[in-house]
């Protein structure tokens, strides 16, 4: 097997640990409550602040999952190139 594989691999199996552990180190962070009135003022009431999807998604979790994708990419390119490469042929 090439060394260039080997190092591709690896690096697949860094991005992928640390990609699973950039994610359920990050969770949502989303509380409900309940209000018995409306408030005062004259703004609109965004219960999520101004983006409700960094709520849902902090900006490490959505690393953690890009990192997780690269990883998994990486390693499925290495599949590829290992069972698609040509063998010479038996004398």
């Amino acid at each position: 097997m090439p060394r260039w594989l080997v190092v591709l691999m690896s690096l697949g199996v860094v991005l992928v640990l640390g990609g699973a552990l950039l994610v359920v180190s990050n969770p949502p962070t989303l509380t409900f409550g309940w209000f018995a009135y409306a408030p005062l003022s004259e703004e609109t009431y965004a219960p999520l602040g101004e983006n409700p999807w960094s709520s849902l998604f902090p900006p490490a979790a959505i690393a953690g999952w890009v990192s997780l994708l690269v990883g998994l990419l990486l390693w499925a390119f290495c599949a590829g190139w290992l069972v698609g490469r040509r063998r010479r042929p038996a004398d």
